[in-house]
């Protein structure tokens, strides 16, 4: 077993107490989730989870003979990326660096990264790290509610540096900091691992 696939859902993240005293992101998470729209109720539930979701960020590239030797590298669900390989097994090699770099694009430019969509004939399907995979869905979860990355500093009590690094594709983040980031906009994280 050599990849993880990652999903999340809704509720299960946050403990909603007002009579328990806890520091650290979690009393900021809880003063500052009715500025950002949530409710105790929208966290009581959990949102169905359906097996699709898990292949939701694997994206499918494309190879096409470039005019020197070696692969180019293209991406219908992300148009800006463009990699090259010497040959396939390197093409593929290299992708995944050149998702993470494209993802950082979106987040330069505050706009939504899009779901992966089904492979067509003649694509490979590139999985992405979990750590990658939270992180999409942290930033997404950001922009549908209309959070900056200082509004995010806020909600954690994190100092800048360290919230911009949780949705910076170029910066190795722990998994256990994303995972509190998202349980304190209402989400939970789990992880299946599946065979190559």
């Amino acid at each position: 077993m050599s990849w993880r696939r990652v999903w999340l859902i809704w509720g299960g993240g946050l403990e909603l107490d007002p009579s328990e005293q806890n520091e650290g992101w979690k009393g900021h998470a809880r003063r500052s989730l009715n500025n950002w729209g949530f409710d105790g109720s929208s966290l009581c539930g959990q949102q169905a989870y359906h097996p699709e979701d898990e292949a939701m960020y694997d994206y499918a590239i494309r190879f096409e003979k470039d005019t020197v030797p070696g692969l180019a590298v293209y991406c219908r669900d992300l148009p800006e990326l463009n990699s090259f390989g010497d040959d396939e097994q390197h093409a593929v090699n290299e992708a995944v660096d050149a998702i993470e770099t494209t993802l950082s694009i979106y987040v330069d430019q505050r706009r939504p990264i899009p779901r992966a969509s089904a492979p067509q004939q003649g694509e490979r399907i590139i999985h992405l790290p979990a750590v990658t995979v939270a992180k999409i869905v942290l930033w997404n979860t950001m922009i549908e509610r209309d959070m900056r990355k200082a509004d995010l500093c806020r909600l954690l009590g994190f100092h800048q540096t360290q919230g911009d690094r949780l949705v910076d594709f170029l910066h190795t983040s722990k998994m256990e900091q994303i995972e509190s980031a998202l349980a304190a906009m209402g989400k939970r994280l789990a992880v299946s691992v599946e065979a190559a």
